[in-house]
């Protein structure tokens, strides 16, 4: 739980694969990690539709996770299994 806004320890950090599942399962989207190592994450609550929507985030500076617009027909880093 966090008790206050502002910095925040690393323990209290987004974190992947952990938080990968729930974020593709709550808003229905494929998300696409860059990081290390790349990642995608499909939705377990939902049959496959093509027009489901692809999320791609980035992370940078070892702290900081931004939106990454991509290009249509990119290559989907390989599907966790974790």
């Amino acid at each position: 739980m966090i008790e206050s806004f502002g910095s925040q320890p690393p323990e209290k950090w987004m974190s992947l694969p952990d938080i990968g599942y729930l974020i593709a399962n709550r808003y229905n989207v494929v998300l696409v990690c860059l990081g290390n190592p790349c990642m995608t994450f499909f939705p377990m609550t939902s049959s496959h539709s093509p027009n489901v929507s692809i999320y791609c985030i980035g992370f940078v500076n070892r702290n900081h996770w931004v939106q990454v617009n991509m290009k249509e027909g990119f290559p989907l880093p390989p599907v966790t299994l974790d």
